[in-house]
C-alpha cells in the first residue's frame, strides 16, 4: 500500500503555501490522500487499454528497466504509426524510477495532517488522476488515441 501524488494536485499545494499566510515558511507533504495498491490498479488499466488481465505471474519483483530494455525500436514504430509527438521513448518513461515505485517492499503513506490543518484540504482519486493523465497524453499526442 502506497500513497502516490497527482502533479497538479502539488501545482495547488505550492501555489496554495506561497500564497496563504499559513503556508509561509513552512514544509508540507503532499498525496493524493486516498489508499491505494498498484494491484488494484493493474485491471482496471487492463480494460482500460482493452487488454487481457492475468495479474502478476511471478511471487518477486521484475524490474521494468530489464524488461523494457528493448523497447526503444518498438516505440519508434507506435509513435510513427500513430504520428505521435515522441517517439523516444526515454524522453516519455523512467523505468529505473518506475522500479522504485512498483517494487517497493514496504508499505509507504505520506502524513497530510499538517497540512490540513494549515487549511490544504484538495485531494485526487488516484485511479482518476491516472487515467486523466492517460487522456491528457492522448489529447496531447504523446499516446495513440486508443
Amino acid at each position: 500500500m502506497v500513497d502516490v501524488t497527482d502533479a497538479d494536485l502539488l501545482g495547488e499545494q505550492l501555489i496554495w503555501a506561497a500564497t496563504d499566510p499559513a503556508g509561509e515558511n513552512q514544509a508540507f507533504n503532499i498525496a493524493n490522500g486516498d489508499t491505494f495498491r498498484w494491484r488494484w490498479l493493474w485491471p482496471q488499466i487492463a480494460e482500460h487499454f482493452g487488454l487481457p488481465y492475468e495479474g502478476p505471474k511471478a511471487e518477486h519483483f521484475q524490474p521494468l528497466e530489464e524488461q523494457m530494455k528493448d523497447a526503444g525500436p518498438v516505440w519508434e514504430e507506435i509513435a510513427k504509426k500513430h504520428g505521435l509527438a515522441v517517439s523516444d521513448v526515454t524522453k516519455l518513461a523512467s523505468w529505473w524510477h518506475s522500479d522504485s515505485d512498483l517494487g517497493r517492499q514496504i508499505e509507504c503513506f505520506t502524513d497530510m495532517t499538517k497540512s490540513r490543518e494549515a487549511g490544504f484540504l484538495n485531494f485526487r482519486s488516484s485511479p482518476k488522476s491516472f487515467f486523466a493523465n492517460v487522456q491528457a497524453y492522448r489529447d496531447a499526442n504523446i499516446l495513440p488515441k486508443g
